[in-house]
């Protein structure tokens, strides 16, 4: 089931402290570069306007955050879906920030049951763990861009 923003979660909302901290990271890294961020943001949203319709394997981190924003704001909540994976790795107060974050942003949202934790390989917690974790991820974001109409998987 995908969800759109929850009734309790105002869109353009004043961020709270935890969200103004995630942006305020992801600012401070930007401006380590030579380049600040309103200009790699400009990029960021002409490279995802290509793209017409995407699904964002979101976990409500910094990175992700941002890439679900850019996509929001060039390509519209309609044309943007964002992907929360659940599994006994994640948390579930890591999926409920997630989902609050990805309402703030006005993102639709589902959230889908993962397996890597039977995967012996992602089970070994080898170097390789992050390679499994998102084998996993894509296959399902896969399936759900097939099934729901979505081109691109970022």
């Amino acid at each position: 089931m995908i969800y759109n923003t929850p009734k309790n979660c105002v869109k353009n909302e004043p961020f709270d402290a935890r969200t103004l901290i995630l942006f305020t990271s992801f600012t401070s890294l930007c401006y380590i570069s030579h380049m600040g961020f309103d200009s790699k943001y400009i990029r960021l949203k002409k490279a995802v306007k290509k793209l017409k319709k995407v699904i964002v394997a979101y976990s409500g981190g910094v990175d992700s955050t941002l890439l679900l924003k850019a996509c929001i704001d060039v390509l519209g909540s309609d044309n943007v879906l964002a992907l929360i994976c659940s599994s006994p790795a994640y948390p579930e107060s890591e999926i409920e920030e997630a989902k609050y974050l990805a309402g703030i942003i006005g993102a639709q949202y589902m959230v889908v049951k993962s397996s890597e934790t039977e995967d012996a390989d992602y089970m070994r917690n080898s170097i390789e763990r992050c390679y499994y974790c998102k084998l996993h991820l894509f296959d399902i974001a896969e399936k759900i861009a097939k099934d729901k109409g979505f081109i691109h998987i970022l």
